[in-house]
């Protein structure tokens, strides 16, 4: 029937179907992570290892920390020697610290 025709109608097959990333395996699952989802996955693992870092290492022990070493930005948050002195005063007996602040 089509030994005469002088034009080639072959047909390609179809394409595959494209690959999601449910159709990966495990370690490729991982690339499938979108980029608008690694600021807050990046923000969480840094967290979460800095908090059991810093409880790992024991935080500073009741040692006061040199405001020198803690960034510009967040330098605020160190009390201050003197601040502590004055809480401590208005809140002992007899020398003694006492639990309430």
């Amino acid at each position: 029937m089509t030994n005469a025709c002088p034009a080639n109608l072959t047909i390609p097959p179809p394409p595959p179907p494209p690959v999601t990333v449910a159709d990966l395996n495990y370690p490729e699952k991982f690339l499938g992570v979108s980029y608008t989802q690694l600021g807050v996955i990046g923000l969480l693992v840094g967290l979460v290892f800095g908090i059991l870092v810093s409880l790992l290492t024991g935080k500073s022990r009741g040692h006061r920390v040199d405001p020198l070493m803690v960034h510009p930005w967040v330098r605020w948050a160190v009390p201050k020697p003197e601040e502590l002195e004055k809480r401590v005063k208005a809140h002992s007996y007899d020398n003694k610290i006492s639990t309430k602040f």
